[in-house]
C-alpha cells in the first residue's frame, strides 16, 4: 500500500508544493505522514474481523503455540518499520537531496527492513529455531553482506 500512495499522490505532493511552501525534497514527507496512518487500518481490521468470524480472536492470546507471540510480533515488528519509514523520509528528503534521495532512500529502506525481519526472527522470535545450521549460517552472510552494502550505500549518499 506504501507503493500505491506514493504511486498515486502526485496530486497531493503537488499541493502540498505550491500552497503549502512545502520544498519538494520534503513532499515525500507528506505522502508518508498519510501512508502510515491510513495504510495499516485495513491490515489490522481485516485480521481481526476474519478471527471474530472464525471465532479464534479470543484463542489469539490464550494459545500455548506460536500466536500468544502476536502482541510481541506486532510490538517488535511495527516501531521498526516506522523508524524504517522514517529513515526513508530523511534520506530522501534531506539526506541525500531531491535528486538521489528517493532513488537511494527506498534499497534502504528495503535493505533495512529485510535485516531487521531476519534479526527479528531469527533472535526474538524464534522463526528459525529449526532450521539447519547450514541455513543458520546463510542467514549470518547475508546479514554481514547486507549490513556491508548499507554502510557503503548511506556513506556514498553523505559524500
Amino acid at each position: 500500500m506504501l507503493q500505491f500512495s506514493f504511486v498515486f499522490s502526485k496530486d497531493m505532493r503537488d499541493i502540498a508544493e505550491s500552497q503549502y511552501s512545502v520544498p519538494a525534497s520534503l513532499t515525500s514527507a507528506v505522502t508518508f505522514f498519510f501512508a502510515i496512518t491510513i495504510c495499516p487500518i485495513p491490515n489490522v481490521l481485516i485480521p481481526l474481523i476474519k478471527l471474530t468470524r472464525n471465532g479464534k480472536l479470543s484463542h489469539l492470546h490464550k494459545s500455548p503455540s506460536s500466536t500468544s507471540n502476536f502482541f510481541k510480533t506486532l510490538l517488535l515488528m511495527s516501531l521498526p518499520w516506522v523508524v524504517q519509514s522514517h529513515l526513508y523520509g530523511i534520506s530522501a528528503a534531506s539526506l541525500l537531496g531531491p535528486d538521489y534521495g528517493p532513488a537511494v532512500g527506498w534499497p534502504l529502506l528495503i535493505v533495512t527492513t529485510n535485516v531487521t525481519g531476519l534479526v527479528l526472527g531469527w533472535k526474538f522470535l524464534g522463526e528459525w529455531d529449526l532450521a539447519k545450521p547450514r541455513t543458520i549460517k546463510y542467514i549470518k552472510v547475508s546479514l554481514a553482506l547486507s549490513g556491508i552494502g548499507l554502510g557503503i550505500v548511506s556513506i556514498g549518499g553523505l559524500l
